[in-house]
């Protein structure tokens, strides 16, 4: 008999790495539990409304319904929060899963990968940014790693920005794909359209590479709202995280573009040393839901769960990848 092959992307996990990865969010569950945040665990398969703006993998029910598989935990988890109306003034939850997005054909990426991450709702300050980040520090602490980098962003930093500058309007669509997407020939192109003074010209060049950045970068942007509170409010968010970690690295991203389309202020994303790309990333959304308008959400990448040390065992070392 022919064996049977997984479809593309799917992935089973076996053996030494899979026992590995389970002691990690064992440890990681006992930490959460033990910080009073409440677990939940949705549906792998959701209406397809759930996943109205985020790519999904779709299918038709046995009722004829398109569904969808759980593309994101945070959806899902809005979507219980307003069925159930809960009647907590803030909810702290956490969660572990399996999720199902769609990737490029022959990318060598999976569709499916775990996620792990909190949800902070009914937040209306940056603590609740602060939270998810110094919780994530702790996380990644748990699983013995100790240099990281944070880089923290604002979906209303760019738009604000071109706003400030009195960029036209047919011009700053066109400007924020070009500073998304990193395409700095055809960002300085467009700047060069605009009646902009030579100095901030000069100055901005860069913007779509402007990410890794110190706190100068900030004292350069207008001091003119709502620039302005975007700019207060990132710098809070840095000078808490670095006066409880005081060994971790703290930069800017002025280019970030934003992982979700429900994101409405601050992100951030977790970087370490001995892994490719960001290993956490989350931010604020204050109109997912309609009893609590607030939040903030964080997610465990599952490259974190790979290369990966667990403190004091014994029993496993690193894979061989």
């Amino acid at each position: 008999m022919q064996p049977i092959a997984l479809p593309a992307g799917a992935r089973d996990e076996f053996g030494e790495t899979l026992q590995k990865k389970l002691v990690i969010t064992q440890k990681i569950i006992n930490y959460y539990n033990e910080q009073h945040y409440q677990p939940i665990a949705t549906s792998l398969i959701e209406q397809s409304t759930v996943f109205a703006h985020t790519p999904t993998q779709k299918m038709l029910s046995v009722l004829g319904e398109e569904v969808a598989l759980r593309a994101d935990m945070t959806l899902p988890v809005a979507r219980f929060v307003r069925a159930m109306k809960l009647k907590q003034p803030t909810i702290s939850l956490y969660y572990l899963g399996d999720v199902f997005r769609p990737t490029e054909p022959l990318s060598g990426t999976y569709n499916q990968t775990t996620q792990m991450g909190i949800e902070l709702i009914g937040v209306a300050d940056c603590s609740a940014e602060i939270e998810a980040i110094e919780r994530m520090i702790e996380t990644a602490r748990i699983a013995g790693v100790t240099k990281i980098e944070v880089e923290l962003s604002d979906v209303r930093l760019l738009p604000a920005l071109l706003q400030t500058w009195q960029v036209p309007q047919h011009l700053q669509a066109d400007m924020m794909g070009a500073v998304y997407n990193k395409e700095l020939t055809n960002f300085v192109a467009l700047l060069d359209q605009t009646i902009l003074d030579k100095s901030i010209k000069a100055a901005f060049r860069d913007l779509p590479l402007m990410f890794r950045q110190g706190d100068q970068i900030l004292d350069t942007l207008p001091n003119a709202q709502p620039l302005r509170g975007v700019v207060q409010r990132l710098k809070e968010i840095k000078t808490t995280i670095l006066a409880d970690f005081p060994d971790i690295t703290v930069t800017y991203d002025l280019a970030a573009k934003p992982e979700q389309t429900y994101y409405t202020g601050v992100m951030f994303k977790g970087y370490t040393a001995d892994t490719a790309g960001y290993v956490f990333s989350g931010g604020r959304y204050d109109q997912l839901l309609s009893d609590y308008k607030n939040g903030a959400d964080v997610k465990i990448m599952d490259r974190f769960f790979r290369h990966r040390e667990v403190p004091d065992s014994e029993n496993f070392s690193k894979p061989g990848f």
